[in-house]
């Protein structure tokens, strides 16, 4: 019931962004999308999205990341393993989605191996331990945005939409994330409801492909 209860929360907030313009933000003059929105050079046909959960109780996309070089831009976009991250606002912002390097540089990362699914998947990270407790509802309604955005960008199926135990990875130990309290069927009809409610069409013509950002 309590789960339940959190799931309407979120499709009502869900809904609610949409009808007050909070999805995308305008002034008078030019639109204002969120970073994780803003376009990539050279875009890769991405064809999955796997999710996770960090496994720990606080952190953010510097704690992922391995040390940076001695040499290197503090303000510089972090390198973790991950192509967003978002976080639980212990150690980052509630329901923050990071950029990490591998996503502004269109690069494969190694979160997960299987392969047929590796070399063309996104990986998403969210900051937890969903074995333990439940996500936030702040960090449910940035994902929900965020693979709203991904599927209809890089025309990615809902059923591509993987949980990191659901794929399988030769030669390593079973896992349970991105934990055993994250439920990837609700999550996906909460998905497929927002989508059809949701007042703005998320889904690019088939014919168009994310354009580049300028230089």
């Amino acid at each position: 019931m309590k789960r339940l209860a959190t799931l309407l929360s979120l499709a009502i907030a869900v809904l609610l962004a949409g009808c007050f313009g909070i999805w995308e933000r305008e002034s008078d003059s030019s639109p204002w999308v969120p970073p994780w929105q803003r376009a990539v050079a050279s875009p890769r046909p991405w064809k999955w999205i796997v999710l996770h959960h960090s496994g720990s109780p606080i952190g953010g996309a510097r704690e992922l990341s391995p040390p940076p070089p001695e040499d290197e831009d503090e303000d510089a976009p972090p390198d973790c393993p991950y192509h967003f991250v978002i976080g639980n606002g212990r150690g980052s912002g509630a329901g923050e989605v990071e950029i990490s390097r591998r996503w502004l540089e269109q690069r494969v990362t190694d979160h997960v191996t299987a392969p047929g699914v590796a070399e063309d998947a996104i990986g998403i990270c969210l900051i937890g331990n969903f074995d333990e407790g439940d996500p936030t509802l702040a960090q449910e309604t940035a994902l929900l945005r965020l693979c709203l955005h991904l599927t209809g960008a890089f025309h990615i199926d809902d059923a591509a939409i993987l949980a990191h135990c659901e794929v399988q990875q030769p030669g390593q130990p079973p896992t349970t994330c991105p934990g055993s309290r994250f439920d990837m069927i609700p999550f996906r009809k909460m998905l497929e409801g927002t989508r059809q409610s949701a007042p703005r069409d998320f889904r690019v013509p088939e014919n168009e492909q994310p354009a580049a950002a300028p230089r």
